[in-house]
């Protein structure tokens, strides 16, 4: 992570805690309950950053995968293409060949 991520997430943290301090202060309720709801909170949205890493990362590797099995297809079909025509070229030449010997 870099320094610029680790200072802006070290504020953020620095400003929650102020926030519970001052909300367990206006409202009398305990601070470590709110606290505990504010981890809670952090660890939620947590979890969903890695799940939304994790999706996109997903697409990213079905996208490539999707790629992949489009060319072996298409160098299956090229490769087919391929021998079909050597052998009508087989073919033809054997009967031009035949044909020209023939007269």
């Amino acid at each position: 992570m870099s320094d610029i991520r680790k200072a802006h997430d070290n504020y953020t943290t620095q400003t929650i805690l102020k926030r519970i301090q001052e909300e367990s202060d206006r409202t009398g309720e305990s601070y470590e309950t709110i606290k505990q709801s504010t981890d809670r909170i952090k660890s939620s949205l947590n979890t969903q950053n890695d799940i939304s890493e994790t999706l996109n990362t997903s697409k990213r590797q079905l996208f490539f995968m999707k790629i992949t099995a489009n060319a072996e297809d298409l160098f299956f079909k090229s490769g087919l293409l391929f021998y079909v025509l050597v052998i009508l070229y087989i073919i033809v030449s054997r009967t031009i060949v035949s044909w020209f010997f023939s007269n």
